[in-house]
């Protein structure tokens, strides 16, 4: 081998300049490929991150209403991103709540990866970064509250798949560079030195960063080729770094825009907002900030159905760019508001007359698919400095003054002042009313019939307090009730409502008809130990037979003082009374907990009844609380029955009562006896 490699310096050369030219080459396609990689993966994470934090600001407010649908709407706008795998909503304790793959919803996440978000910590978390997958976590916080996690996975093939085209390119080119290369110093000793050694200071170069770099190719020999074939390589690969940049630039627009309008979303409004906020603050002028919000538009969206509405807001988006200037900024928050960021102005009325503007034109007819569509605005406007100092504030204070322009009739506008409290003021008021409400007799209890499923009989009924308010009329259970929970007067008006439903039970009784159940509502307030000697005490006085008491409580029982809550509850069913859990399938039941209360009833809750015959889903979830309750030996009462669809499909489920419009809406007592009576003689 010695004799061999000595016996030629052609040779040498050429096997010499070889191996140097397959250690440089190497050594530069490696170390380029790693600092690729690198590159890619931090970006990868730093896409995957900014969904997930969009995803969770366009969240938290279909959360906290526990809209389904708004969330897969969300959701379903995101699927389409290139390389997205996977996105989800999930509760703090794992359950999903909406998931790009629908059939995954309701599931809980038990894995590893997803019990390190249970511990509550409402901070943003990388789950798993590796060669397949970036699975990002984002908190969705509400009113300081953690609420749930946006999760976001993106798959890692696409960029698995272009560094491997960058590693083979690096092979071919070097092996053609060894090729090149040991031609020419078979022919030409003294020039491939010379030449290769220009060679080596390029590949330098480009190794330590510095890519502009080239080889010289103004020679026509093997030289100036194996310079032009590494110019090319490189080439190739700088239009590959310009190609990814060019892509993860558009990954930065899909996370910083909304997907309908191309305008900026929530995540671009707030940095440009303080960047604004900024300048205002070194240069010493006046920014305007504009809340607009469209009137009647889920009356179009919910009638003429979400593809008319989204045509709405694309052309409201162009009337609005239409209105601003150039260094105004245009952003839609979500569904139908929009905020206008006016970065200077000389004094407030600049942003009056904006607001009128925006106003008129938004107010004009829209032509869609033949339909002349009207609809208003709503604006609200907040000042720097004098609304706030921080993007935070003026966006919050700005929405204040919306919904009051909004109260006020609509399709108007108004500036932010210290003195928006009319809610306050208004609930103040309702608090004040509702406790001399019992004092003055202005509370009434309706009744919903509960019928059986195979006889057709009335065997019980539902208490539902209503308020008539001398002034206010008629006030929606959902206003006071939690004012009263807030209160404490929920206790007062609980007790009321318990006693004067067991002696309207005893009034029928005396009236003629048969021992009927009596169902009342429980409040989480009222679960507690006096509740014991409340029920006791009421069924002594009224005389009531205590198996025919139904108390009905709902799953947010599970959620606080789970184990004072059972013990409460344990004692009244000692009593004699039934417990029913109410709007069963909405809250955190489980079978582990729902076998510690004392429960002799679930009711089905009206969601599930609502789309039962058309949606498999809301189907399969009825037969499996049915089957259940009956296999736990619980009595099952479906809530919400409107038709006769639903009621043969119920039967068929096994369900045992129900209630609903189908056979009545909430009566009168007076009322409740006569519809009780006409039946008993159309059944004779």
């Amino acid at each position: 081998m010695r004799r061999f490699w000595s016996r030629s310096i052609r040779r040498q050369l050429m096997l010499g300049i070889a191996l140097v030219h397959a250690v440089l080459m190497s050594i530069f396609v490696l170390d380029l490929v790693e600092r690729q990689r690198q590159f890619l993966a931090e970006q990868s994470i730093a896409q995957a991150s900014g969904l997930a934090k969009t995803l969770a600001a366009n969240s938290a407010s279909w959360v906290l209403s526990s809209d389904l649908e708004g969330l897969n709407e969300v959701l379903q706008s995101q699927a389409s991103y290139p390389g997205l795998r996977y996105a989800m909503v999930v509760r703090p304790h794992g359950r999903v709540v909406a998931h790009t793959d629908r059939s995954k919803a309701g599931l809980y996440l038990q894995d590893r990866l997803s019990r390190s978000l249970f511990d509550d910590r409402p901070e943003p978390r990388l789950l798993l970064a590796n060669r397949e997958l970036v699975d990002t976590a984002y908190p969705i916080v509400a009113n300081g509250e953690l609420v749930g996690w946006a999760r976001v996975g993106i798959s890692q093939s696409a960029i698995t798949a272009g560094l491997w085209g960058i590693t083979r390119d690096g092979i071919l080119y070097t092996l053609v560079a060894i090729l090149v290369g040991s031609v020419f110093a078979f022919l030409m000793a003294r020039g491939l030195t010379q030449g290769l050694q220009r060679l080596v200071v390029v590949a330098d170069g480009i190794r330590e960063g510095r890519r502009d770099m080239r080889a010289e190719s103004a020679r026509q020999d093997e030289i100036g080729q194996l310079a032009k074939n590494l110019n090319q390589m490189l080439d190739a690969l700088a239009q590959r770094e310009r190609d990814l940049s060019a892509a993860q630039a558009d990954v930065q627009h899909l996370a910083t825009r909304d997907t309908l309008t191309q305008l900026p979303n929530r995540l671009l409004l707030m940095d440009r907002l303080g960047q604004a906020i900024l300048t205002a603050q070194r240069e010493h002028h006046t920014l305007a900030l504009l809340v607009i919000d469209l009137d009647r538009f889920k009356t179009i969206n919910d009638s003429l159905g979400h593809h008319i509405g989204d045509q709405l807001i694309q052309q409201v988006a162009g009337r609005l760019s239409n209105c601003i200037g150039a260094g105004d900024t245009l952003a839609r928050l979500g569904g139908d508001e929009f905020v206008v960021v006016r970065s200077e102005i000389a004094q407030p009325g600049e942003a009056g007359h904006l607001a009128q503007r925006i106003n008129e034109e938004l107010r004009q007819p829209y032509w869609i698919e033949g339909h002349e569509l009207n609809s208003s605005c709503s604006i609200g406007i907040s000042i720097y400095p004098d609304d706030g100092n921080d993007a935070q504030t003026l966006l919050r204070n700005a929405d204040t003054a919306m919904y009051h322009a909004k109260e006020g009739g609509r399709g108007d506008f108004e500036f932010f002042s210290s003195d928006m409290n009319r809610r306050a003021v208004q609930r103040l008021k309702l608090e004040n009313e509702l406790r001399n409400a019992l004092l003055r007799d202005e509370f009434r209890l309706l009744y919903q019939p509960q019928v059986d499923m195979r006889s057709g009989q009335v065997v019980g009924a539902e208490s539902l307090i209503r308020w008539h308010h001398p002034e206010m009329g008629i006030v929606a259970p959902t206003d006071f009730i939690p004012v009263a929970e807030d209160t404490g007067l929920i206790r007062d008006i609980g007790a009321w409502v318990l006693r004067e439903a067991c002696r309207q039970q005893l009034r029928w009784c005396a009236a003629g008809l048969p021992p009927l159940r009596i169902a009342v509502n429980l409040s989480v307030r009222q679960v507690e130990p006096g509740l014991v000697d409340l029920v006791s005490r009421v069924l002594s006085d009224t005389g009531l037979d205590a198996r025919y008491l139904d108390l009905e409580i709902t799953e947010s029982l599970l959620m606080h003082n789970l184990n004072a809550n059972i013990a409460v509850l344990r004692q009244v069913s000692a009593c004699g009374a039934q417990i029913s859990m109410d709007d069963f399938g909405t809250g955190y039941s489980s079978l582990s907990s729902l076998k510690l209360f004392p429960v002799q009833t679930l009711k089905i809750d009206r969601s599930f009844v609502r789309d039962l015959v058309d949606d498999q889903d809301d189907a399969n979830i009825v037969r499996s609380i049915v089957a259940m309750a009956h296999s736990l030996g619980l009595r099952i009462i479906a809530e919400g029955v409107e038709n006769e669809d639903q009621l043969g499909y119920l039967r068929e489920l096994g369900c045992d009562e129900y209630q609903g419009y189908l056979f009545s809406r909430p009566v009168t007592a007076a009322e409740f006896q006569t519809l009780f009576a006409g039946r008993a003689e159309g059944s004779a």
